[in-house]
């Protein structure tokens, strides 16, 4: 089962906000912040980071972005393309993260789904809008006047 943290995370994921800024709205490092998502995603509980590969803390270059990409593409396990590219398996799906292009399983997504339809989501209440004027709620100026 996962905490009410982790799906606000996934939620912030799906909807295309941008790993620093989920870690800043939650007040989380980046760090746990692809821990959670690899938690909820694909069933990583214990991610670490491995300085033992060869490629450990090295930028990526094009090839390998496009690597990951066409990967990612079909699906392959993210162990899978940590080997292939000699990675750790935290640094690869920190960059799938990165990038958005970590697809999350439909069985993940309907579960996501439910969660908001049982609860308003804190995404919708930060959205909501000013019967007044139309804008966000948290930016409307309407109470001034």
């Amino acid at each position: 089962m996962f905490s009410d943290s982790d799906l606000l995370i996934l939620e912030l994921y799906s909807q295309g906000m941008p790993i620093n800024w989920i870690s800043r709205f939650v007040g989380e490092t980046e760090r746990n912040i692809v821990r959670s998502l690899a938690f909820t995603i694909f069933d990583e509980a214990e991610l670490v980071s491995d300085p033992s590969k060869r490629n450990f803390g090295k930028g990526w270059g094009p090839f390998e972005v496009d690597e990951l990409r066409k990967s990612a593409i079909l699906s392959t396990p993210p162990e899978e393309i940590a080997r292939r590219l000699d990675r750790d398996l935290f640094g690869v799906l920190f960059k799938m993260f990165e990038l958005r292009i970590a697809v999350i399983p439909r069985p993940i997504a309907l579960r996501l789904e439910s969660s908001k339809i049982k609860q308003n989501s804190i995404l919708d209440r930060l959205a909501q809008r000013c019967s007044n004027c139309l804008d966000v709620i948290a930016y409307c100026a309407c109470w001034i006047e």
